[in-house]
């Protein structure tokens, strides 16, 4: 057994620049060899030596750089790892859920299964369990895993979610409304070779019944993927409960934050960078602010990213002032400048963090 190609991005803070890839062992190769501009290149090892793969961009300024590809010869082993959310013991869950965790390998983790225990009178599969769905890996979602396991096959993608959807799962009582109960779930890591660990099990409460949050979730760009262009379509979903509605104007919605993060956004490693914030105006904007704030440190604490990056102009005094207080201090200032003289987001009742960049 040989771990899969393992893949490698090229970004640049400039378009257009050429690079190539290439590998000094026979056993070690590389595809794509060259590109334009940002890029993925996949490394496959073969049994062999060790080596180095070169990247070299003439014109960029830190050309050439080097990746080691560390060829082991390993006896295959169990897979090991951690489920992480949702606690156990969690109560009151509606609508959508995330379960996440990481896993790794000696050679490779090839899937992580999402299962639960069967409620009263349903069948359930030869281990005992319910299949709901198998979770995606994302790349650099777990940089503290990555640094704790350097040498692990796929380390820079040991992190694993899932979105859960609740409304979905079979009443625990064997009968009566979808999506409410005590479940118990349960996450299956398997290698390449067949091998599959539990990693435990985690007691839940859904109450969809008493639900009145909507919930929903982003399908374009997919887990892990990326979007390029300008032209970027982002598509999603969105729903709430009986007897309420969502209008298709999104007149209901009282703000949004866009985070970046991870390898190929546009952040440093470990930092997550608010690019563009926006409450709707109104009485209530300072408080609907303050939990575009609350909701971009709570994605900061999840993806374990050591600080946030934002962007606010000091003419949006009060947004200001809510940054400030909520920890944030000055690393860089600059002038806005604009021609003819018109103030657009610079004023006192605009509540927006800015892509200051």
């Amino acid at each position: 057994m040989i771990t899969s190609p393992q893949s490698v991005t090229v970004t640049f803070n400039a378009g257009g620049v050429s690079w190539t890839a290439a590998s000094n062992q026979a056993n070690i190769t590389v595809s794509p060899a060259s590109g334009t501009g940002n890029g993925v290149f996949q490394i496959t090892a073969a049994a062999g030596p060790s080596g180095m793969v070169t990247v070299t961009a003439p014109g960029a300024g830190n050309s050439p750089q080097q990746v080691q590809v560390n060829v082991v010869s390993v006896t295959p082993a169990k897979p090991f790892g951690s489920f992480d959310t949702p606690a156990n013991n969690t109560s009151g869950i509606a609508g959508a859920v995330g379960v996440t965790g990481w896993a790794l390998d000696s050679i490779e983790v090839t899937s992580v299964g999402i299962w639960r225990e069967p409620v009263s009178g349903e069948a359930a599969a030869p281990n005992g369990l319910v299949f709901i769905g198998n979770a995606n890996f994302v790349a650099d979602a777990r940089p503290d895993v990555a640094a704790s396991f350097p040498s692990s096959p796929f380390q820079y993608r040991g992190g694993w979610g899932y979105l859960m959807l609740t409304n979905f799962l079979r009443n625990s009582s064997g009968s009566g409304p979808l999506g409410n109960g005590t479940y118990k779930l349960h996450v299956i890591i398997t290698n390449k070779s067949g091998t599959a660990v539990d990693l435990g099990t985690r007691t839940i409460t859904v109450d969809n019944a008493h639900a009145s949050k909507p919930f929903g979730t982003i399908d374009t760009p997919d887990q892990g993927g990326s979007a390029t262009g300008t032209a970027f379509v982002n598509f999603g979903w969105a729903l709430t409960q009986n007897p309420y509605a969502i209008p298709f104007d999104g007149s209901t919605i009282a703000g949004f934050v866009i985070c970046h993060f991870g390898l190929g956004s546009e952040t440093d490693t470990g930092v997550v960078y608010a690019k563009f914030a926006a409450a709707r105006p109104g009485l209530k904007a300072a408080r609907d602010f303050q939990r575009l704030i609350d909701a971009a440190n709570d994605f900061a604490h999840r993806k374990g990213a050591a600080k946030i990056n934002a962007g606010v102009n000091m003419g949006a005094m009060e947004a200001y002032r809510l940054m400030m207080a909520a920890g944030f201090r000055t690393a860089l200032q600059g002038i806005a400048m604009h021609r003819p003289w018109i103030e657009i987001y610079d004023r006192p009742d605009v509540f927006a963090l800015e892509d200051w960049r």
